[in-house]
């Protein structure tokens, strides 16, 4: 996975937004309670979306990391012609024990193109941004589904959480989905491209 600058502008704006709310000194809207949800946007941020174009391809979540975690790991996976899942790229971002940055609370933000690639943001601790490499066959892709987290998830640190998973098909239809589904791989057997994308919130430092 590439690291980039925030080159995309509608996505930093975008960010920019979600990371601050109307008065500079607000703060991100954070879950009350420790876990990952999709994030609240308000009237105006759901204008802002709608006006860049980005409603149907940006999605926003926020974290409230437990006290513990010092790293975070993003995995993007595909699934293989044997149905298992192979990490495609990853990214992470740090705070070692101890450290004065705070703790690992923020934002989590992607945005899906048409070439199956998928720009990746977080904004915590500053703001960090990846870019996954466009698929050859997205122009040949009659069909999609993307599905994403919708309710609070619990955060436990270790484990992955599924924050999306995407669909692409030659054929006319690809059946419901649900991002539960990536613990179930050899149910999304028969589609042409899946792809998964998952956080995960840890108590070690990635070396």
């Amino acid at each position: 996975m590439k690291r980039i600058k925030q080159a995309l502008l509608p996505l930093v704006l975008l960010l920019c937004l979600c990371a601050c709310a109307p008065k500079a000194a607000e703060l991100p809207k954070l879950p009350d309670e420790t876990g990952i949800a999709p994030y609240d946007l308000s009237e105006e941020e759901s204008y802002l979306l709608q006006a860049l174009g980005l409603e149907n391809s940006a999605k926003v979540f926020a974290f409230r990391a437990p006290e513990e975690t010092v790293s975070i790991q993003l995995k993007v996976y595909q699934l293989d012609e044997e149905l298992d899942w192979v990490q495609t790229d990853a990214g992470d971002i740090s705070n070692g024990p101890g450290s004065a940055s705070g703790p690992l609370n923020g934002t989590f933000a992607l945005r899906l193109s048409p070439d199956c690639s998928m720009n990746l943001y977080f904004n915590c601790l500053g703001r960090i941004a990846y870019q996954t490499d466009p698929s050859s066959s997205a122009q040949r892709f009659t069909s999609s589904a993307r599905v994403f987290l919708t309710d609070f998830q619990e955060i436990k640190l270790g484990e992955e959480i599924p924050v999306a998973l995407l669909a692409y098909d030659f054929g006319s239809s690809i059946e419901a989905l649900t991002v539960g589904d990536y613990f179930a791989p050899a149910s999304l057997g028969g589609i042409d491209l899946v792809q998964a994308v998952t956080l995960t919130f840890s108590d070690t430092a990635l070396t």
